[in-house]
């Protein structure tokens, strides 16, 4: 058996990317054969078969690698071929199951399926089978959250002709959306926008409480705006499909469209309680998914396509659509390549420059980016309230100084019926009674579940500055409707 290594193409310069993979598993190789393409930031590079035999791939397209890794092996028979293989994989599902390697086992289990329902190409299932399943998985699972209601269908030609008198008008915000409501549009009530805005599609849904900022452009084939969001002064947006989730937010200035922006594949999908901060760059040729609960830090640029020099004189495009999971951090300046996909839970630091993927509660940084360390995520719930209850002192000292009578806020681990009093903020990770929300509201009673992420009974301005304050925090409850105070939005 040989070993094919991943070399060194750039002293500065330690990690490499598959480019293309030219070879499958079990394939006979003569010596010299071409087998793999890899490039540093400053150099490509053939990887070529070391001796005659039959290869075994280590890697995939697209992997980002450490020069020096194993990238293939290749076997001077098949029998040693397949003592490796067995020798390397475990059988899975019973003993009628298939063998799968104890790489593509560890995915499989880290991306949370059973490894027993994949077919491997080959005997084994390995972990390019694993990643073919996943990436199966996400086109059949990708949108199915992103549904654009049947309503809101505009008369465009009318739309073009009469828009040009509303902009730029002070009040533009009352008259527009009578008149767009007229054309077809479905625009729910308290929703806002701000002076030299406008929305031009052939779908336009946008419903209850969403304020659009002042010399906003949207142009799109369909546009749906969720209850609660915000989008900032000076975004402009130009893609076929924008959907904006509930209580989600666009920062000021921030392009949403680029190259190829009403092709077949183009999308922005942008789910329930996201953030995408100011000035960032959403280039969406071929689609861009954020799930609920992430966030883009300012000046983010995520690009789906990777294009410009010649293929044919040996520069190679990459294209591919970018699909970041729920609760996941990109930190502000991070550039995210075509193709790429970001974890559950993952964060991505500051100015990073990520091409690969990025696997479930992942710390990932650099240039290119890799993978940092895990995230360790807390269960232990005694452990869960000794955080917040440093998290408690902070959020009382918060409120005193922001002018909040905190007199009536009580952090009580486990709550119990005898402990509810008459117009008090309660602060709780269970209770011993079953809840009763006109009760709650008729005393005068807020209660946050810190266990199921529930807020119960009397909103007011003390529990709206209690939820505020805990967004600090990322400690965010359902219901996600509701109205923060002026001073204090989203």
């Amino acid at each position: 058996m040989i070993k094919v290594i991943a070399p060194t193409l750039n002293v500065n310069d330690d990690r490499l990317k598959v480019l293309a993979v030219f070879v499958k598993d079990g394939d006979l190789v003569k010596k010299g054969d071409i087998i793999l393409e890899v490039e540093s930031s400053k150099a490509t590079e053939d990887i070529l078969a070391p001796a005659d035999g039959i290869v075994r791939l280590d890697v995939q397209e697209g992997d980002s690698v450490a020069a020096g890794s194993i990238l293939a092996y290749i076997f001077e028979s098949q029998q040693e071929y397949d003592n490796f293989s067995k020798e390397n994989s475990s059988r899975v599902g019973g003993e009628e199951g298939p063998m799968a390697t104890e790489k593509a086992i560890a995915l499989a289990r880290k991306a949370g399926i059973d490894i027993a329902k994949i077919k491997p190409e080959g005997k084994v299932i390995k972990q390019s089978d694993v990643r073919r399943f996943l990436e199966r998985q996400r086109e059949t699972m990708a949108l199915d959250e992103f549904r654009f209601p049947e309503a809101g269908f505009v008369d465009v030609e009318a739309l073009k002709t009469e828009m040009e008198r509303f902009k730029g008008q002070s009040d533009v915000g009352e008259i527009s959306l009578e008149f767009y409501r007229g054309l077809g549009a479905n625009i729910g009530d308290s929703v806002s926008i701000g002076k030299g805005s406008y929305i031009l599609a052939k779908q336009i849904v946008i419903e209850d409480g969403v304020e659009i900022g002042a010399d906003v452009e949207i142009v799109a084939e369909r546009v749906f705006i969720g209850r609660m969001a915000l989008i900032g002064n000076g975004v402009s947006v130009r893609i076929r499909d924008f959907y904006l989730g509930d209580v989600s937010l666009i920062g000021d200035k921030s392009l949403l469209g680029g190259g190829d922006s009403f092709g077949p594949n183009a999308g922005i999908y942008i789910g329930k309680r996201c953030f995408v901060g100011r000035e960032s760059i959403l280039d969406a040729g071929d689609g861009i998914i954020l799930r609920e609960h992430s966030c883009l830090s300012p000046r983010v640029c995520v690009y789906t396509h990777s294009h410009w020099q010649d293929y044919l004189k040996g520069y190679n495009p990459s294209f591919g659509r970018v699909e970041i999971a729920r609760d996941v951090h990109i930190g502000g300046g991070a550039l995210i390549g075509p193709g790429v996909f970001i974890g559950e839970g993952s964060f991505v630091m500051a100015n990073s420059l990520v091409v690969s993927r990025v696997g479930r509660m992942e710390l990932w940084g650099g240039v290119p980016a890799e993978r940092k360390g895990e995230i360790k995520e807390i269960s232990d719930p005694k452990t869960r309230q000794e955080r917040f209850g440093l998290v408690y002192k902070k959020m009382i000292d918060y409120l005193k100084k922001a002018g909040i009578e905190t007199e009536k806020i009580q952090y009580i681990p486990i709550l119990e019926r005898r402990s509810l009093k008459d117009n008090t903020i309660l602060l709780c990770f269970g209770y011993d009674f079953e809840i009763d929300e006109n009760y709650l509201i008729s005393n005068d009673i807020s209660l946050f579940d810190l266990d199921r992420y529930r807020f119960y009974g009397k909103q007011n301005r003390v529990s709206d500055a209690v939820r505020n304050f805990l967004r600090r925090y990322g400690i965010k409850f359902e219901p996600i409707y509701w109205r923060p105070s002026p001073t204090n939005k989203l």
